[in-house]
This record gives structure tokens, C-alpha cells and sequence, in this order.
């Protein structure tokens, strides 16, 4: 099992799922409130939490948030080194995306209960 590390501490999913705080400024808790969120002076903007970036023994995985007026959703990103010969770092590359769809689907399908996912 690799070991994941947060390098932030202002975390992505900083409130409970279940509780419904009013945002301060017009900002969830989770915003950067910087220059990444347009939500406050751009029509349409969306708010953008600071990048939450995960050091494993495998590379980095990096996941962001945002919220518009149309929803929420994260972004989630990864950097790994893959194998140097073409078709072993292909196959890592569908594996990676295959795994990462049946994961996706298992934590986010309708009904599922996400609060403890």
C-alpha cells in the first residue's frame, strides 16, 4: 500500500459533508480567495480551492475544486513517471484510466452514500 502525504493543510473537503455553513465574504471555507477565484468580480466566475497536492511513491496526485452557479467539481491530476519502453508505458496508461473510471464509478455512482466513501 503506498503512503499518501498531504502537502497542504487547508484541505479540499473541509467541512463536513452534511453541514451547511454560510460562506463567509460570499467564499465556502474551501477557497483560495486569491487570484484563482473569479467568483467575486467576473459574471460566471467560479471559486477555486489552492491545489492539494499528494506525494506518493509512485509521483504526485493533485486534485483542485471549484463551484459556479452551475455546481461543484474537482479536478484531479496526476504526475508519474512511466515505464521507457512504448508499450509497457502505454498499458500503464489505459491501466491507470480504467482504475481511476472503476473507482470513480464506485465512489460517485447515484445512490451511493459519498459521505463515507
Amino acid at each position: 500500500m503506498t503512503a499518501l502525504t498531504p502537502r497542504t493543510t487547508k484541505h479540499i473537503g473541509q467541512t463536513a459533508p452534511d453541514q451547511t455553513v454560510p460562506w463567509a465574504g460570499g467564499h465556502p471555507p474551501w477557497c483560495a480567495r486569491d487570484h484563482r477565484c473569479t467568483a467575486a468580480h467576473i459574471t460566471g466566475g467560479e471559486h477555486v480551492s489552492e491545489p492539494e497536492r499528494w506525494k506518493t511513491s509512485h509521483g504526485t496526485l493533485i486534485a483542485t475544486r471549484y463551484h459556479n452557479a452551475r455546481g461543484g467539481w474537482v479536478e484531479i491530476r496526476t504526475v508519474t513517471a512511466l515505464d521507457p519502453h512504448e508499450p509497457i508505458a502505454q498499458a500503464q496508461c489505459r491501466h491507470l484510466i480504467a482504475v481511476t473510471h472503476t473507482v470513480f464509478d464506485r465512489v460517485l455512482r447515484p445512490g451511493k452514500d459519498t459521505n463515507h466513501a
